[in-house]
């Protein structure tokens, strides 16, 4: 891929961060904005462009399901792909919480790296034919 994507990770566990960063990196050319805080990642996506958002679960100041909702309810982040990640949160309600609130994917922790790559070349592939149509659309 020679286009550059801006993937957004949002986890309050500092290592887990680093490790997603890392898979990431091997794989991908892309910018990755990391946040511990949905608050924080919220605020920062008004003011710049995201193409894809990574975020746990259970966070303390707002979790994964509501951060996916508040992004799902916004006219101008509606169309970003989420992918949902939780050690704990791993059964099939879960599941389909994460899906209900908008999320195209949900991850068990410990990562699979292998799955995680897999899913975000497919959010990539979303994006990439997003961006396309909206050109044709614009250039016509």
């Amino acid at each position: 891929m020679n286009k550059k994507y801006t993937i957004l990770i949002v986890d309050d566990n500092e290592t887990n961060l680093v490790l997603l960063d890392a898979i990431i990196s091997m794989h991908f050319e892309h910018r990755v904005i990391q946040f511990k805080s949905a608050k924080e990642a919220l605020k920062i996506m008004k003011t710049m462009e995201v193409d894809i958002v990574l975020s746990d679960i259970q966070m303390p100041d707002m979790d994964g399901y509501e951060f996916t909702r508040e992004i799902k309810s916004n006219p101008l982040t509606k169309h970003i792909p989420v992918l949902l990640l939780s050690a704990t949160e791993r059964n099939d309600i879960n599941q389909i919480k994460a899906y209900q609130e908008g999320a195209i994917g949900f991850i068990a922790k410990p990562i699979n790296s292998k799955l995680l790559i897999a899913k975000l070349g497919s959010c990539l592939d979303i994006v990439a034919s997003q961006k396309e149509i909206k050109k044709k659309i614009t250039k016509d």
